[in-house]
C-alpha cells in the first residue's frame, strides 16, 4: 500500500471500532528514525478535520503524548488528561474537583511517603479519560526512569478498560536490552494492527512545493535507491539547495539546478554515510 492508501485503512479501522464494533484498540505505526510516522499520523488527522469535521474523528476526544521527559507513569497519566483537557473537546471534570484549593495538592503525608492528595487528585482526574483517541510518540526518546512496560500497560488499560483509540509510534529497531524483549512481549497481547512507514517521499514532497517535479522525483529516487529512510537527511539537502538558487542570476540557476541538486546529495551522502561504502 502507498501512503494514501494507508491513511484510508487506518482511518476505515478507526472508524469501524467506534461506529459499528464500539471496542477500543491499539494500532503500532512503525519504521525507522525520521522516515515519516508522526507525519503520517498528522496527515490523517488533519485530512479528517479539514474535510470532514462531522467525521466520528473529528468528533472525539484526543491527546497526543510525548513520551520525551517524561519519569514516571503518574507523570504520564498527567499529561493524558491535561491534553485532552486543553483540547478542543475537553474532558468533564466535576466542579468540585476543579475548585480544589491549590494547598491542598500540596499537603504531604509523609507517614505514607508520598504526596496522597495530589496522587487522589490525579487519578480521579485520569479516571474521566474514555472513548478517547491517545497517541503516544517517541518510544526511542523514551527515559530510563519510565518502564515501557508500564506504558505498554497503560496503553492496554485505555484499550480495553477505557474504549479508547490508541496509537502507538515507534522504531521498534532502536529498542535495546529489557525494553526490546518488554516490548516484543506486549506487543503480541496489545497491538491489534501495525502499519509500517517505509519511504520519505511523502515528506519530501511535503516539504518541497517550491522545487520543480523533475528534481523532486530525482530525491525520491536517490532515497530509494540508496534506502535513506531519514527525512533529516533531504531536509539539509533542500535548504541548500535553495541557498545556491537564491545566490545564482537566475538564467545560471536555472540552467544548472539539476546538477547543484546532484552534487549537493552527493556531497550529503559522502559526508553522513562515506564510512559504510567505497567510492570510486
Amino acid at each position: 500500500m502507498n501512503l494514501l492508501e494507508k491513511i484510508k485503512y487506518l482511518q476505515e479501522h478507526l472508524e469501524h471500532n467506534i461506529t459499528n464494533d464500539k471496542v477500543g484498540s491499539a494500532i503500532a505505526i512503525t519504521g525507522s528514525w525520521g522516515v515519516g510516522k508522526t507525519y503520517f499520523w498528522n496527515k490523517l488527522l488533519e485530512d479528517i478535520r479539514v474535510s470532514d469535521s462531522d467525521n466520528v474523528l473529528s468528533k472525539r476526544k484526543y491527546a497526543y503524548i510525548s513520551l520525551f521527559g517524561i519519569e514516571s507513569l503518574s507523570d504520564l497519566k498527567t499529561q493524558i488528561y491535561s491534553n485532552i483537557e486543553n483540547h478542543h473537546l475537553p474532558i468533564e471534570v466535576p466542579r468540585w474537583l476543579k475548585s480544589l484549593p491549590s494547598i491542598f495538592k500540596d499537603t504531604r503525608v509523609t507517614q505514607l511517603g508520598i504526596n496522597a492528595p495530589v496522587k487522589l487528585i490525579d487519578n480521579l482526574l485520569f479516571n474521566q479519560v474514555k472513548d478517547a483517541i491517545i497517541c503516544f510518540d517517541d518510544f526511542e526518546r523514551m527515559s530510563n526512569k519510565l518502564d515501557i512496560k508500564d506504558v505498554m500497560g497503560l496503553a492496554n488499560q485505555l484499550k480495553l478498560e477505557k474504549n479508547c483509540q490508541v496509537i502507538l509510534i515507534l522504531d521498534e529497531s532502536k529498542a535495546e536490552g529489557e525494553n526490546k524483549s518488554k516490548y516484543a512481549e506486549y506487543k503480541e497481547k496489545l497491538i491489534d494492527e501495525e502499519i509500517k512507514i517505509t519511504s520519505v517521499e511523502p515528506l519530501i514532497r511535503a516539504n518541497t512545493k517550491d522545487i520543480d517535479e523533475p528534481l523532486i522525483e530525482l530525491m525520491v529516487k536517490f532515497a530509494d535507491g540508496l534506502e535513506i529512510h531519514n527525512f533529516r537527511f533531504f531536509q539539509k539537502a533542500i535548504n541548500l539547495y535553495r541557498k545556491f538558487r537564491a545566490k545564482l542570476p537566475e538564467v545560471v540557476a536555472e540552467s544548472t539546478k539539476e546538477i547543484i541538486l546532484i552534487r549537493i546529495l552527493q556531497g550529503y551522502f559522502i559526508e553522513d554515510f562515506g564510512e559504510k561504502f567505497e567510492f570510486k
